[in-house]
């Protein structure tokens, strides 16, 4: 049941980064920073998402004993940096002038946290 819910929080996230690139959208007339902002704020949202999912999942894990304590505080601290790192992400896009490269080197950031959250819980659930 667990895999379950690991697999359908894993869907979940890819599922909603899909939908951010089919979205249809007139950006021909965006210059080409104004596209990257877009792009930028978009994988932004889907971050958060994902922060969430995590979360969420963490503590199902630790209700079902599949985690300790200590791991679910571990998987939270990585989490509590992914947010961090999404906020800083979404103010550099909203200063004047927006700072893009600054803004990607946040979103990278943030990604990296969240994949080290979700391998942890992996490994944790993989340990006996």
């Amino acid at each position: 049941m667990i895999r379950n819910v690991l697999l359908a929080a894993t869907l979940a996230v890819v599922a909603l980064q899909g939908c951010g690139q089919m979205t249809a959208r007139d950006t021909s007339a965006l210059t080409a920073e104004q596209r990257i902002a877009t792009a930028t704020s978009e994988a932004v949202a889907a971050g958060y998402v994902g922060v969430t999912q995590t979360r969420r999942l963490a503590l199902d894990l630790l209700r079902t004993g599949d985690i300790t304590p200590d791991q679910a505080q571990a998987v939270n601290e990585q989490l509590d940096g992914a947010r961090s790192a999404l906020d800083v992400t979404r103010q550099l896009l909203h200063v004047t002038p927006p700072d893009p490269a600054a803004a990607n080197a946040q979103l990278q950031r943030a990604t990296q946290s969240i994949g080290a959250a979700r391998a942890l819980i992996a490994t944790r659930r993989a340990a006996p």
